[in-house]
């Protein structure tokens, strides 16, 4: 400092805790060296500054260096020349600039691996990879810094208890909830759920079919996840005594649905709980969920193209489901990103919006654009209420039969129905053949075309073109549908099915049927 200031640096200390400071010594004037305090195996706090009263009015600079201490400092390698050197960005004041061998390298990396799975939970950033977890510091996402002692203190474990223990997926539940390709694991404090500690914390088993690298899904209290094998979906749910979780296969009437292998999966909560599982062969299986009703429907969708990713966004009607979509289109793959339509959307007396990679106008319209995505392909038309036909792409436009509002142009595809096989009361254990003699139907939103019926995919009838005794307007949409039943040409045979197939952009709600069915010993 300035020999001319008068300021005062005093040197003070604290034998056991911090608190009780006594001045050992001061300095008025530039001083560097050694200062010892012949202290052995005692624990003593050092700080240094000026006292109240001791300043005047110049600016100065003071350290104070413990050469036997260790401070513990990150620094990010960014280049590597050799065994013995590197470079490197200091992220952590270093204590020293001398070389050292007590190092080692960061819990991450290229060569220790990088975190397979992530998650928030209770006020915590979890990582999980390889066979270990670590969980940071409480309420601060970006600390892992072991010095931070007591229960917030950052967490680190290892998983596995086996050679095929490796993390895949974290999910936050009422409990942290960890997949491995071995197990599924519940992060326990003790018996009455206290908050997770460095000294409170543990992982049980609740499940034995491990897990694939497929996010889970959460509903509710539960997740949905994909077995290791990537062919089946699972359920983790707490189980009634809610003290531990149980995994159930959601695919148990439907074992073959996954066999293409599951790659994604998305959940959508509202209008109603769909799970969305988008299969390997760009094609997708939707189970349709109500775990309070006890209902589980499983479909599958498919369109002209492949389906390669999904994603649910909340919005303020609903949920709405976003696809990645791969078509080809006059030999070229393209990567669109499409939106679900909810039918309450896309259906009405006027209007159906039940075509694929669709474009609308609600006119009128004799020419609709913006179709050069689907350039050259031939393509649903739908306007002013009725079926318009088809059409090919043509310089990115089509032109309409007539004039039309509510116009909605894009690809076409069906939709079909296979009921199970039909078991009569008499059936007998050589199997009495049977035939579908007369179909009734409850329909909603249905075109008088709408929909075709019969035993087979390969003979299938138009819905009738009479009700009771008048003629049926074939482009008039039945808000309600409930006549008689009406002949089926169905054929005799042990396996006597019922087929339904919708064909876009015609509206078809199927809400129940019924059957008439025949049977007869062979």
């Amino acid at each position: 400092k300035d020999p001319a200031d008068t300021s005062i640096v005093s040197l003070q200390r604290s034998l056991g805790g911090e608190g009780d400071w006594t001045t050992v010594a001061t300095y008025s004037t530039n001083v560097t060296g050694p200062s010892d305090d012949g202290l052995d195996n005692n624990i003593a706090y050092y700080r240094i500054g000026v006292e109240a009263g001791n300043y005047d009015t110049d600016t100065f600079t003071v350290s104070l260096i413990y050469a036997a201490g260790i401070s513990t400092d990150v620094v990010r390698v960014t280049e590597y020349s050799s065994t013995t050197v590197v470079r490197g960005v200091v992220e952590d004041s270093l204590g020293g600039f001398g070389g050292t061998s007590t190092w080692w390298e960061g819990r991450w990396s290229p060569k220790q691996g990088w975190p397979s799975a992530v998650a928030l939970h209770e006020g915590r950033l979890w990582w999980a990879g390889g066979d270990r977890i670590d969980g940071s510091v409480s309420d601060t996402y970006d600390v892992f810094d072991d010095a931070t002692e007591g229960d917030s203190g950052p967490i680190t474990r290892n998983i596995a208890d086996g050679p095929v223990d490796v993390a895949t997926w974290l999910v936050a539940l009422d409990r942290l909830l960890v997949g491995t390709r071995g197990a599924e694991r519940q992060a326990k404090s003790s018996s009455l759920d206290e908050p997770l500690t460095p000294s409170a914390f543990g992982l049980k088993v609740v499940s034995t079919q491990g897990s694939s690298r497929v996010p889970p899904v959460q509903i509710d209290t539960s997740a949905v996840f994909v077995h290791r094998t990537g062919k089946r979906v699972y359920e983790v749910s707490p189980t009634e005594t809610g003290y531990t979780y149980a995994s159930a296969d959601m695919m148990t009437v439907v074992p073959g649905l996954g066999k293409q292998g599951i790659e994604r999966i998305a959940v959508q909560r509202q209008p109603d709980t769909r799970v969305y599982c988008v299969r390997g062969d760009g094609t997708m299986a939707i189970v349709i969920y109500d775990k309070a009703e006890d209902v589980r429907c499983w479909l599958e969708y498919e369109t002209d193209g492949e389906f390669e990713d999904i994603a649910v966004l909340p919005s303020s009607g609903g949920d709405d489901v976003f696809v990645a979509v791969k078509r080809t289109v006059g030999g070229v793959d393209y990567r669109y990103v499409e939106q679900f339509y909810e039918i309450a959307d896309g259906v009405s007396p006027t209007l159906s919006r039940l075509v694929d990679s669709h474009v609308y106008s609600a006119g009128p319209v004799s020419v609709l654009g913006g179709l050069s995505h689907l350039e050259g392909e031939t393509v649903a038309l739908w306007g002013n209420g009725k079926d318009l036909g088809t059409a090919a792409v043509d310089s990115g436009s089509v032109t309409l039969p007539e004039s039309a509002t509510h116009v909605a142009v894009g690809l076409p595809y069906t939709a079909k129905f296979k009921s199970a096989r039909i078991v009569l009361s008499g059936d007998q254990p050589f199997l009495p053949a049977k035939i579908i003699s007369g179909l009734g139907l409850i329909l909603a939103d249905t075109h008088a075309q709408g929909l075709r019926y019969g035993q087979s995919f390969d003979y299938l009838d138009d819905m009738p073109l009479k009700e009771g005794y008048a003629l049926v307007d074939q482009d008039s949409i039945h808000t309600d549908y409930e006549e008689q039943s009406f002949a089926v040409n169905g054929t005799w045979t042990p396996d006597a099915r019922l087929c339904l197939e919708a064909a876009s952009p015609r509206p078809c709600t199927v809400v129940a049927c019924t059957l008439d069915v025949a049977g007869h010993a062979k």
